[in-house]
């Protein structure tokens, strides 16, 4: 079947992309076949998507995430990676969400979430290990990659 226009276009700007960010893509064709519809699905999305990236640790995910984002929102910057295996279970809903000062013991100050800092059109939030994260925050997580809505924690 030959290339569309729309193929045609969008390839050789996905490997400058990937390129760009250092994310190893050469040599596997399955790989260069599922990147190609990820790059069609993205150039035809209206608005903001959500893209589940599954693998072992070290397999190049937030390279990739990088590398969307860029194509997506066509610059480099407000990229938020958040390591999960690193959110303590008594902050992580702050970390992510954000709290006003006093929500809890140390809080002297507004803390701006990580779902905040990442809720402008150009921004996107890359959440690494989240099967790492405490089971009791889990749910608010899901419930805001699903809803695409979250809530500060409060006095």
């Amino acid at each position: 079947m030959p290339d569309t226009p729309v193929q045609s276009r969008q390839i050789p700007e996905m490997e400058k992309v990937l390129d760009d960010v250092g994310f190893e893509w050469r040599g596997d064709a399955s790989l260069y076949l599922t990147l190609q519809h990820l790059w069609t699905i993205t150039a035809f999305s209206s608005g903001r998507i959500r893209v589940l990236l599954n693998g072992p640790t070290g397999t190049g995910k937030e390279l990739l995430a990088k590398a969307i984002h860029r194509f997506v929102c066509g610059k480099p910057g407000q990229l938020h990676a958040v390591n999960c295996a690193n959110l303590h279970a008594e902050t992580a809903t702050a970390e992510l969400f954000g709290a006003r000062r006093g929500t809890y013991t140390g809080l002297d100050h507004d803390r701006t979430g990580y779902f905040q800092l990442a809720s402008s059109a150009d921004a996107t939030i890359f959440l690494d290990e989240v099967h790492m994260l405490a089971p009791p925050i889990r749910p608010e997580l899901y419930r805001a990659l699903n809803e695409g809505s979250f809530h500060r924690m409060w006095e």
